[in-house]
């Protein structure tokens, strides 16, 4: 891969040395690596056109956070990755097997975090996720294109399932693997809940991240705040409640698989009380179904990928998206069998906004 990136590379900084390139981040999607000179940094990037299969669409769409955030800016506004164009002016460089790079900042003095240390961090959190969504309240849906048609549609990952479990006769038989397919069949009417008040115009499109997942928020370096969201690739127009539920979902499964309702409580009186006169009243009214949606969408995308060969999601071992469906058919039992306290904590952190 370093070979390829150098190529690439040399065509965003023809006039500079070769920097030190360092693989950058846990993502599952797309291939990053950092690059540093003594006196800057950037981010290299390859889209995964399996994943992503318009790419100039999604440029288009950043472009467009980029301008209305200019346009808009407040102080405290949350930082968005710029883009260096080639010297020919474009942002997209596609290499000898036709795969697009593109070249971003590096926000300084920030880092991820793969696991939660303080309530401080998850209320920061809550905050920044919020200040996302106000930020890009008043961009009209219309403005963006739809860089992953069906994404966050769980009826479909639903047909898809049973389409690819119809051409398996000899499925894995194992535990792991009866465990997930028992779950999918007493579970099956989640998948329908957001998507036919959606159908019924209830439940708005607005402009979503789409995977705003813990290690998706950058913090400042030596502090609980966070200071950017990154991976815009998914920036789309979709429901506030995938990206609130998706956050939940993320910052408070616990090693176990359940869920922590001392991490959903600084989560969900954070986020609510910045953003409830952007949310309509449906918006709550669908938030827990929508907590106990998420995990169980992408355990049946994970179950998915699997029998299908790992063909989506990258994979260390051929099991793990066996095992990561595992893991988030086991979160979605917890959130239902939490549902009181869940709705209790909802309540509660509207009455406190």
């Amino acid at each position: 891969m370093k070979p390829a990136a150098n190529a690439v590379i040399a065509v965003f900084f023809p006039d500079r040395p070769e920097p030190e390139i360092t693989p950058l981040g846990h993502g599952l999607i797309n291939t990053t690596f950092c690059l540093d000179w003594p006196d800057s940094s950037w981010v290299l990037q390859r889209l995964n056109t399996h994943v992503f299969p318009q790419p100039e669409n999604i440029m288009h769409n950043l472009q467009c956070l980029q301008n209305h955030q200019q346009k808009s800016a407040e102080p405290g506004t949350l930082i968005l990755p710029a883009f260096r164009a080639t010297p020919q002016g474009t942002l997209l460089h596609y290499d000898t097997e036709n795969q697009p790079w593109r070249v971003m900042s590096y926000i300084e003095n920030s880092e991820t975090r793969e696991s939660i240390r303080s309530t401080t961090e998850v209320a920061s959190v809550g905050n920044a996720l919020a200040q996302f969504h106000r930020q890009f309240a008043t961009l009209p849906v219309s403005a963006l294109l739809d860089t992953l048609p069906g994404f966050h549609i769980t009826p479909q990952y639903l047909t898809h399932y049973d389409q690819v479990m119809r051409h398996h006769a000899s499925s894995p038989s194992d535990d792991d693997f009866l465990f997930c397919q028992q779950f999918i069949a007493r579970h099956r009417s989640l998948a329908s809940v957001l998507e036919q008040a959606r159908s019924q115009a209830v439940l708005q499109p607005r402009i979503t991240h789409g995977d705003p997942k813990l290690n998706n928020f950058l913090f400042r370096t030596n502090s609980d705040q966070v200071c950017a969201l990154i991976d815009l690739d998914t920036v789309k127009p979709g429901l506030l409640l995938h990206d609130i539920a998706d956050c939940v979902r993320s910052v408070c499964q616990t090693p176990n698989q359940q869920l922590d309702l001392d991490r959903l409580q600084p989560l969900l009186e954070n986020y609510l009380q910045s953003i409830q006169d952007v949310l309509m009243p449906a918006d709550v009214e669908y938030l827990y179904p929508a907590i106990a949606l998420l995990p169980f969408e992408l355990g049946l995308r994970f179950l998915t990928d699997y029998l299908q060969g790992n063909v989506y999601f990258s994979v260390d071992t051929p099991r793990q998206n066996l095992e990561r469906s595992v893991a988030q058919f086991q979160l979605c039992q917890d959130i239902l069998d939490k549902r009181a306290a869940i709705e209790q904590l909802i309540a509660q952190s509207l009455r406190r906004g």
